[in-house]
């Protein structure tokens, strides 16, 4: 099943999120010490703000475009009519979502007074809705593009090192932060016309309602996820202001880094399971296990990992004015084990098995509980309260789809 083509496509997941795992540890702790943990705190928050933009641009398409691209093959003219549908679709979410922005800020403080930090860190949206990131992954062909964005990771290390030295320059380092999402968006453009991949075809009304269609229950369960991701950071700062959201972030940020080691994993195998349940679900099992056994044997070492070693990275990485990061981490560090767990039984199972109103159900109630969780825990115990409310909702997240997939036997 491990053929040529997808260890490759593996390994130029793996070279982003590799990219995505290093380059924080040698920016962050600059970014940390350059603009202390008050300003540091402020770009977190206005970055988790941001997210919610490139949650509605992003919609479902990275997995729905993915899926209906890699069943579809070589069929130029029916990839074209998904390519303009779903770029037209996301360069108007991005406009919608800026202009949102700019009337919400109008009335709250304490969003108004970080506006030029999210207005800098808007190129990540523009970015987003132009980097089709799903035809290439539909189509197994990663490689090159792959290579390109870890380029333009790297290329931020000297641009933050010279331009951001001080607490004003919390904007620029913003700016800095989505230069690679609209360098690889630019770049992604030219690789698809030189392979021929799309030809123009205007997109209809019907063709971009299809693709909305298709990628809602998607979209619906992301958003779900958003209100125990982002949303964490987002009510983290409203509540207990930035410097709770600089501890909560730094380690966070290293959270989602490990969790990028085994990501690309999952990302490679899933255009795979869904071609081979168009063949034979048979096919489509044998690849879920092959996958699942990977998958947990990596995030098990990583969640031990983190445990054991929090005190000595978040020593070397912030200093001692980043302590309370460290008993953080000890209570995010079962994040790893617990969420490969949900992206084997919703990722790689219930999607390609075509449960996806039963997928976004689930994440819709877990991300309603984690709302009524978030809100008391981080009023009583403040950036603990949130680390502590993120992992109970994974938990339950995991649970209930397992519960689901039993229900529905899926895999009978």
């Amino acid at each position: 099943m491990l053929d040529r083509i997808l260890i490759k496509n593996i390994a130029s997941l793996f070279s982003i999120k590799a990219s995505g795992l290093i380059i924080p540890l040698i920016t962050v702790p600059y970014l940390v010490r350059t603009l202390g943990v008050e300003g540091y705190g402020y770009l977190g928050f206005s970055l988790a703000i941001i997210q919610y933009s490139i949650l509605f641009v992003n919609y479902g398409f990275d997995l729905s475009a993915t899926s209906s691209i890699a069943k579809l093959k070589n069929d130029k003219k029916a990839i074209s009519k998904i390519f303009w549908s779903v770029i037209t679709i996301r360069i108007l979410a991005s406009f919608l979502s800026l202009i949102l922005i700019l009337i919400i800020s109008l009335h709250i403080p304490s969003l108004y007074e970080v506006i030029p930090i999210i207005l800098s860190s808007f190129i990540m949206v523009i970015g987003t809705a132009l980097f089709p990131q799903w035809l290439f992954q539909g189509k197994e062909q990663l490689g090159l593009i792959s290579t390109a964005r870890s380029v333009l990771q790297v290329l931020t290390i000297p641009l933050l090192f010279y331009f951001v030295n001080g607490h004003n320059d919390i904007w620029i380092a913003a700016i800095i932060n989505g230069f690679p999402f609209l360098g690889i968006a630019i770049i992604s453009m030219f690789i698809i016309r030189s392979r021929n991949w799309i030809s123009w075809v205007k997109p209809s009304l019907e063709d971009i309602k299809k693709e909305y269609k298709d990628g809602w229950h998607i979209f619906i369960s992301t958003a779900a996820i958003n209100l125990y991701t982002s949303s964490v950071t987002v009510i983290l700062g409203f509540l207990s202001g930035p410097v709770s959201v600089g501890y909560f972030v730094a380690a966070d940020k290293l959270i989602k880094a490990t969790l990028g080691v085994y990501g690309p994993v999952s990302n490679a195998f899933y255009p795979r399971i869904n071609a081979a349940i168009s063949v034979s679900k048979e096919n489509a099992k044998k690849l879920i296990i092959q996958l699942s056994k990977i998958q947990i044997i990596v995030a098990l070492f990583l969640s031990i990992g983190v445990y054991f070693f929090s005190d000595l990275v978040v020593q070397m990485l912030y200093g001692d004015e980043f302590k309370t990061t460290i008993s953080l981490l000890k209570i995010l560090c079962w994040l790893p084990i617990v969420i490969c767990f949900s992206n084997i039984l919703g990722i790689q199972i219930m999607i390609p098995f075509g449960y996806k109103k039963q997928f976004s159900k689930v994440l819709i109630s877990s991300g309603v509980l984690s709302l009524l969780l978030l809100i008391p825990l981080v009023l009583l115990y403040g950036e603990f309260g949130a680390a502590y409310s993120v992992v109970i909702t994974e938990c339950i997240v995991t649970l209930l789809m397992y519960w689901s997939v039993c229900k529905n036997k899926i895999l009978n």
